[in-house]
């Protein structure tokens, strides 16, 4: 789940939980990618000192998991707004070693600076103004050259677009941004990273349409030149990811 100002009800946070639990084994795709991406900067201490690594909006641990298994020695940390999100990640022995704790990404001034910090599907959520505040909070957050990966909403059309979609899962409507390279970069730039790059995501499976049209589940079209784009019902999701550096 990600930072939000409410709660989601328990019963979607199970649904949830209960979907994601199929890569705690398997990665997802996008994941694979991600681990790739980070993994110089899990090296980049030359001093001996630990790393310490916060992926926030950790959902249930899935990703921090991995990350654990690539390089074990680091001091890794998981925080979301939810705290049922928390307490269930506390709950599961598999992440025993993982500190979780209640957090909003809009002010993480009372946690310990981090070298690495993951926002992994969070940001789209948020109107600009909120998207600069938490650029600026996550940088705050960061060590001097500590690093910022993401994945996310992110597309090379100068064009920004927010949709509302109103489903079964959100009646009361969740607003998505889709930002521009250009955008994302400026609004980077201003929060204090530097060396922001974009690295646009294609999955490389095909995901089937599901036959009940009031499931909205992720699926896949091919284009004329063979590349995949990945929707959710009637949208498309341009997923990309973002790494920069604290200044």
């Amino acid at each position: 789940m990600t930072p939000q100002e409410t709660a989601a009800p328990d019963y979607m946070a199970s649904t949830y939980f209960e979907y994601q639990q199929r890569y705690a084994r398997d990665i997802k795709e996008s994941d694979k990618i991600l681990l790739d991406l980070i993994r110089p900067a899990l090296h980049a201490k030359s001093n001996g000192a630990q790393l310490r690594l916060l992926d926030i909006g950790c959902s249930n641990g899935n990703l921090l998991r991995h990350l654990r298994a690539i390089a074990p020695a680091v001091e890794y940390w998981g925080g979301d707004i939810q705290p049922e999100v928390i307490q269930r990640c506390r709950s599961d022995s598999s992440l025993s070693g993982i500190r979780f704790e209640v957090m909003n990404a809009r002010d993480l001034s009372a946690w310990p600076m981090f070298d690495i910090i993951i926002a992994n599907a969070v940001m789209f959520r948020f109107p600009e103004d909120d998207f600069g505040v938490i650029c600026q909070s996550l940088q705050r957050a960061l060590v001097a050259e500590g690093h910022l990966f993401a994945l996310d909403f992110y597309h090379r059309f100068e064009q920004d677009v927010a949709i509302v979609e109103r489903s079964s899962w959100h009646p009361e409507g969740l607003m998505l941004h889709m930002r521009s390279f250009k955008t994302a970069r400026r609004i980077h730039l201003a929060a204090g990273f530097d060396e922001v790059s974009f690295h646009p995501f294609s999955i490389p499976l095909d995901l089937p349409e599901r036959s009940d049209d009031a499931d909205i589940g992720t699926y896949t079209r091919r284009t004329v030149h063979g590349e995949r784009m990945q929707f959710r019902g009637a949208i498309y999701q341009p997923w990309c990811h973002l790494c920069a550096r604290k200044s």
